[in-house]
């Protein structure tokens, strides 16, 4: 059976994340010390020291969970724990083609950084904002944000996580008003999240004008490991698709449901989640039941344990 690393998104963070496995692991030490020589020193300090609010601004969210997440990801494969298969959810999808080989890491930091950058400034601060919607199908929060769309502003569809759980992302007032619809056609619970704009929506396409010209004169080369990509849930690996797949990533939904049934169709029942929280390994169990096996590993004693674990399965 075949090994997937999953990388998490944006709601995963939290202060001092990382530092542990960098006080005790040289090469995630250097991938640290190695972004805060490029963004700043004020990006290190958001990061292991806070506050959660400085930390929760998107500027600063992105290059933390990039860097942290390839630093377990290597620690991983250090110990000889190697994915057969990547693939991330949202920005997590930046460490997922680094660790895949197509992005070198000082590349894709660049990019994960200006990206982060032109999603918060891509509109007023909390002029939109996102709710993740538990238990209603997918046609009717459709139909709903279609029908909120006409009279109160833009909402859509812009997380499918699990067949249950959707996120929607918009303008506020949209988002509050199909929120209130959804309750009453029966969500069982609807749960507005600390983001700080409307991702994946059509109105970060401010945003996606900053990052495109990057994207294009970045270096994209053949993963040696194949990238299952969040817009569509197709797997690449030619650098120029994987390039492609990341034109329309800040605008589309996420279809992380499509990502987990592409990797099972190609035989994998491992998964790790690589990096904080444990929100992925959920969305895994949710959508794949269980026939698979998934763990969440960012701490050094978490991927201690799982290397002991995988060395003798």
């Amino acid at each position: 059976m075949s090994l997937a690393f999953l990388f998490p998104g944006q709601g995963a963070q939290y202060v001092g994340m990382g530092r542990l496995l960098a006080e005790s692991d040289p090469q995630a030490r250097h991938l640290f010390d190695r972004a805060a020589r490029l963004l700043g020193p004020d990006w290190q300090q958001a990061v292991w020291e806070g506050p959660e609010e400085l930390l929760t601004q998107t500027r600063y969210t992105q290059p933390a969970l990039f860097v942290d997440e390839v630093a377990v990801a290597e620690s991983l494969i250090s110990h000889d724990v190697h994915p057969d298969f990547v693939s991330g959810h949202s920005i997590g999808e930046y460490a997922a083609l680094c660790v895949a080989g197509t992005l070198s890491y000082d590349t894709a930091l660049q990019l994960v950084a200006l990206r982060g950058e032109a999603m918060q400034e891509a509109l007023p601060p909390y002029a939109g904002g996102m709710a993740a919607i538990v238990g209603l199908p997918a046609e009717v929060i459709v139909s709903v944000c279609q029908d909120v769309s006409q009279s109160r502003g833009t909402v859509v569809v812009a997380n499918v996580n699990a067949p249950d759980q959707i996120v929607i992302s918009g303008e506020m007032a949209a988002v509050e008003a199909a929120s209130r619809l959804l309750r009453e056609r029966g969500a069982r619970r609807v749960i507005p999240l600390k983001v700080s704009g409307p991702f994946h929506s059509p109105l970060m396409a401010p945003a996606n004008a900053r990052l495109q010209p990057a994207l294009k004169e970045a270096s994209f080369i053949d993963a040696h490991i194949p990238v299952v990509c969040n817009v569509d849930g197709v797997l690449r690996k030619e650098g120029e698709a994987l390039r492609d797949a990341l034109w329309e990533q800040v605008v589309r939904p996420v279809r992380f449901t499509d990502c987990l049934q592409t990797l099972y169709a190609q035989g994998v029942r491992d998964f790790v989640e690589v990096g904080p929280g444990k929100s992925l390994a959920g969305l895994v169990k949710k959508t794949l039941g269980s026939d698979v096996h998934v763990v969440s590993v960012e701490k050094p004693e978490e991927i201690e344990v799982f290397v002991r674990e995988w060395s003798v399965a």
